[in-house]
């Protein structure tokens, strides 16, 4: 009997400690299924000597993680064009104003001065067709390691604008194009470390030449896991 009583006693033992290492080992497999949520903000800025121009943008995006640490969600981003053409206008200006000053003063634009007299030129303006650009998408990536990956699928077609030289009357368009945007989870935008298993962030900063073309970029998300 007592051998029957020590038997049971062992048999009962593993089956508790097998059931504590499952549970554990579940609780450690879950902990990384979760609700996450997070902002992104940035801005990217192209300039030569006549115009500078460029976008800004400020979104929100949520996610869970399931317990391989796969993210699934949804991101959504506003994007708000601007242009100065103050250094065309300065430009513009001076030749108005000091005789003998070459039209090449005026870069690009200069031959459109030709077309509708410089006396009738007012001033230069820019408009825009969307005041801003909002868009939406699928958001994937992985958490694994302290670190967590976003990867944004959002079509992202650009903001079309036109610059006019604004005459004594009406108005001669003499450029324009397309602004480019900035997927904010691009490749290395698109990781950060994870702090207290609870927070993580990405930073980005560039500044680029391009012949005369300078580009500045900077950018951030902050994600922060709920409950």
């Amino acid at each position: 009997m007592g051998l029957h009583e020590n038997w049971l006693r062992r048999v009962s033992g593993i089956a508790v400690i097998g059931l504590f290492c499952a549970v554990s080992a579940f609780a450690a497999t879950s902990a990384s299924a979760a609700t996450w949520t997070g902002t992104t903000h940035g801005k990217i800025l192209r300039s030569t000597r006549l115009v500078s121009g460029g976008t800004t943008w400020e979104g929100d995006f949520w996610f869970r993680t399931n317990r391989r640490g796969a993210v699934r969600g949804q991101a959504v981003v506003a994007y708000e064009p601007s242009i100065d053409v103050s250094g065309l206008n300065n430009a513009l200006n001076y030749i108005k104003s000091v005789a003998g000053v070459p039209l090449g003063l005026l870069g690009p634009y200069g031959g459109f001065v030709n077309t509708v007299g410089l006396g009738q030129i007012v001033g230069t303006s820019v408009s825009f067709q969307a005041a801003k650009a909002v868009h939406r998408g699928p958001l994937s990536g992985t958490l694994r390691r302290g670190r967590l990956t976003l990867r944004w699928n959002a079509r992202l077609p650009g903001v079309p604008y036109d610059i006019y030289f604004q005459l004594v009357n009406g108005s001669e368009r003499i450029g324009g194009g397309r602004f480019a945007l900035r997927n904010p989870f691009l490749r290395g935008d698109g990781a950060g470390d994870v702090e207290n298993g609870r927070h993580a962030v990405n930073t980005s900063q560039s500044r680029t030449q391009d012949g005369d073309v300078t580009q500045t970029v900077g950018s951030y998300w902050v994600a922060h896991r709920e409950g």
